[in-house]
């Protein structure tokens, strides 16, 4: 399986953004958390160290902003929510998943389903609060970069008529 990269609008990133950014603050219950800024010592990791995320961690934490799910249940819900336009291949997963436990932004889950119901083999992972945290932290750092690409928007595209006007008076393509 081939995985394809592809350029996804500033409108489904905003969109995914909030949706995600909405769910994890409502499973945080951010009223009854202390402000992290706060409480940073050097026991706990500072989230913004960590960002920017590659797409791959910060999907698979989207994709576990719901609960607990296995290795290909993450990559069908990536999928799902991003409209097919990404499609995370088993070694980026597996490979996010191994990094993404080092760092604590992911647990493995200890129990698992009834082996008469599910496959024994399959290993389920859920979101820490670091992981949470992180999550938000890089939605928060795309939502700021969606604002500035939002507000420059036109000018890219006065610019892009303006360069190719001026191409076309040269005799350019």
């Amino acid at each position: 399986m081939s995985v394809h990269h592809v350029t996804i609008p500033i409108s489904v990133i905003a969109d995914m953004v909030n949706t995600s950014r909405k769910a994890i603050a409502m499973e945080e219950h951010p009223a009854q958390q202390p402000d992290a800024r706060k409480t940073q010592n050097a026991e706990t990791p500072d989230p913004e160290a960590l960002l920017p995320l590659t797409p791959a961690v910060f999907h698979i934490l989207l994709a576990l902003a719901d609960g607990e799910r296995h290795g290909y249940s993450i990559m069908r819900e990536i999928e799902h929510f991003t409209s097919g336009q990404v499609r995370l291949g088993p070694t980026t997963l597996y490979r996010s998943i191994k990094q993404m436990l080092a760092a604590g932004l992911i647990e493995e889950l200890d129990e698992r389903p009834d082996p008469a119901l599910d496959d024994e083999r399959r290993r389920y992972y859920r979101l820490t609060t670091f992981g949470r945290r992180v999550a938000l932290a890089e939605s928060a750092r795309l939502d700021h970069l969606v604002a500035i690409a939002q507000a420059k928007r036109s000018r890219l595209s006065l610019a892009s008529d303006t360069l190719a006007g001026s191409q076309l008076s040269q005799g350019g393509a």
